[in-house]
């Protein structure tokens, strides 16, 4: 147990937002999908368009870096469960954020157990990281779903337009019909 006064360890990261190129379009912002019939369709690329924005060529990402604080136990209470919860301030800052609820698995007594734990949280996130632009937004469809979907919709709207002219000339037709049986 811990007591006020006791200086810990607490292991921490610190994330940076960064911008590098889309894996999957690399840069262009487009993706050039080949049909087995030869045909080729250019789409955009869904993996670095944000919401309805076009697709820019860049997607955001994160670094991490590994920081161990010493923190200087100024509060205990109990949990429901009955274990012990620490808080306290940041050693050495004077900044108004320096106060610090200690979670159980992030505080050490020593500095050089805090910075081996933050090493391997560090490394963690950076893998999750580099994962999250290999994969796409949505695994279940591929990039030659979109093309065909594309296709089909380009089909679809010249069905329609092809009925919705005949609709239109259908009061012609007829009547140049009609004109026919009594010439």
């Amino acid at each position: 147990m811990l007591n006020i006064g006791d200086v810990v360890y607490r292991a921490t990261q610190e994330q940076t937002e960064k911008w590098i190129t889309c894996p999957y379009c690399v840069g262009q912002r487009y993706l050039t999908v080949i049909f087995g019939d030869g045909e080729k369709a250019t789409i955009k690329c869904n993996n670095c368009s944000i919401g309805f924005d076009p697709s820019s060529g860049r997607v955001k990402t994160y670094e991490y870096e590994s920081k161990v604080e010493a923190v200087e136990i100024d509060s205990i209470s109990r949990g429901v469960d009955g274990s012990f919860e620490y808080s306290g301030n940041k050693t050495g800052s004077v900044n108004a954020y320096s106060y610090v609820r200690l979670e159980p698995g992030e505080y050490f007594d020593t500095k050089e157990e805090a910075e081996m734990r933050v090493l391997v949280l560090t490394e963690l996130k950076r893998e999750q990281e580099a994962s999250k632009h290999t994969r796409k937004t949505d695994e279940s469809k591929t990039w030659r779903w979109h093309a065909t979907s594309y296709r089909r919709q380009i089909i679809d709207a010249k069905r329609t337009l092809e009925y919705a002219t005949e609709c239109l000339d259908y009061a012609t037709k007829m009547q140049a019909k009609h004109e026919k049986k009594r010439a």
